[in-house]
């Protein structure tokens, strides 16, 4: 494969160059673009590539395919391979894996209708490549090692189409999509503080009118930071916004509402 795909060929080539030994280097097809190009997949639309480890934690993985996806690239997720068990970590287990990992993080990445290709043994004579949503993916068997899951992003209609005639297809292709963060943020909070400010008005009618108009301010500038692309912003502002009805609630004695 490309000698460089990985860092550890770049580092014996570095230390070989400062000991003054003469260093060439033959270059051959990568199996991570051999991958993407067997399912008809745009490799510039690959991102991070991460790796899913049995018995580790699963949230390095599941937030490489939230950025990638939020992004609309496609996430390679290398399995575990341990040599000397002969141990190949299954597609199946690394997809109940990042499934469980979406209830600890709820943020809507993974589910059972997320869309999943296992790329199986790319380059023998008994390769396949199987793709559908989770719930069908899980009943699979892919026989034997390797396998690489791909989750993609948003599909283009030639990715679609490649997938459809070179993969065994048990849905349709379709791609994935998820919101940021932080706009999933503003939609929930945003509908929960104009609440709590509508009940502030009727309750401080003629009281504190600034403050109110001050609140009502942030929640707008809230929607249109984030609009604008500047999130960290919009959620500090919807947070302002909140503080402020919260205060006036503690100073009449109440709790804080969120």
């Amino acid at each position: 494969g490309d000698p460089y795909i990985a860092t550890t060929h770049i580092e014996l080539r570095s230390r070989a160059i400062t000991q003054g030994i003469t260093t060439s280097t033959i270059h051959a097809p990568s199996a991570l673009t051999a991958i993407v190009g067997e399912c008809g997949l745009h490799f510039y639309k690959v991102g991070r590539v991460a790796t899913i480890m049995g018995g580790e934690s699963f949230s390095t993985p599941y937030y490489t395919t939230y950025k990638n996806m939020v992004q609309g690239g496609h996430t390679i997720l290398l399995l575990e391979y341990d040599q000397e068990r002969e141990f190949f970590l299954d597609p199946k287990d690394a997809l109940t894996g990042l499934l469980e990992a979406e209830k600890g993080q709820t943020r809507n990445v993974i589910g059972q209708s997320t869309y999943c290709i296992i790329a199986s043994r790319i380059g023998s004579a008994d390769q396949k490549i199987t793709a559908g949503m989770i719930s069908s993916i899980v009943k699979t068997d892919f026989g034997g090692p390797p396998h690489t899951v791909i989750i993609p992003g948003s599909l283009h209609f030639t990715e679609s189409d490649a997938l459809d005639a070179s993969c065994v297809c048990i849905d349709s292709p379709t791609g994935n999509t998820v919101e940021k963060i932080s706009a999933q943020m503003i939609a929930k909070y945003v509908p929960m503080v104009r609440e709590a400010l509508n009940k502030a008005r009727t309750t401080h009618a003629g009281r504190h009118d600034e403050i109110l108009e001050n609140a009502e301010l942030y929640i707008r500038d809230a929607e249109k930071f984030l609009a604008d692309g500047q999130d960290e912003v919009a959620v500090l502002s919807i947070g302002y916004a909140d503080g402020l009805i919260d205060a006036l609630r503690m100073a009449d004695g109440l709790e804080p509402k969120m």
